[in-house]
Order: structure tokens, then sequence, then C-alpha cells
């Protein structure tokens, strides 16, 4: 089989619709669209933190490449982020800052 190299940026802007699609499912995009306040009431609140940790587990699953987070580490993101925003922006930024992604096959799975 040869070797494939596809566009990041094009890479990047599909797992971001996947992503959002997904997140879309449970009502939970917000979380990557805009900063989502912490709410003032304490049952808002632990909706609001299931909702980001829901979040977090979800790109996490989409992130799985060791290079990926071994260039959002250096991008400056953290394993510990809890704000799934911070993280949808980083890999946005950070991911799109190499020209290709290589590999053979097939590229990796989008997300989910």
């Amino acid at each position: 089989m040869k070797d494939f190299e596809i566009s990041v940026p094009v890479l990047i802007n599909q797992w971001s619709i996947i992503l959002r699609r997904a997140l879309e499912i449970h009502d939970l995009e917000d979380n990557i669209l805009k900063e989502v306040s912490e709410p003032d009431d304490p049952d808002e609140r632990k909706k609001w933190k299931l909702d980001r940790l829901k979040v977090a587990y979800t790109i996490g699953n989409c992130l799985i490449d060791k290079k990926v987070e071994r260039t959002l580490i250096s991008s400056g993101w953290s394993l510990d982020e809890k704000n799934p925003k911070t993280t949808h922006d980083l890999v946005m930024k950070g991911i799109a800052s190499i020209r290709k992604y290589p590999g053979t096959h097939q590229p990796p799975p989008p997300c989910i």
C-alpha cells in the first residue's frame, strides 16, 4: 500500500465538524463554540461540570495519536485541562500549524 499525505487544515476542519455534530446529539456543542460560565446554582453547576467532562472525554477519544498529544503539549496544552473550549481551540491552532499528516494506509479516525 502507498503512503499518503493529507492536508492537515482539511483534516482538522473535518475533525471539528464531526466533533461538533457528535456533541450536538447531546446538546453539548456550546462547550466548544463559546465559553460556558460556571453557574451559581449547585444543581446547575453539577450538570455544567458533567457536561464539560463529557465533552473533554469525547475530545480525548479523538486525540489518541501520541504525535498529536505531543504537539498539543508543546503548544501549551495540559493533560489536566478541564475547559473543553480551550482544548478545541488549541487543536484548531496547534495541529493546524503542521503542514502534512504523513501516514500509511489510511488517515486516523477523526472522532468517536
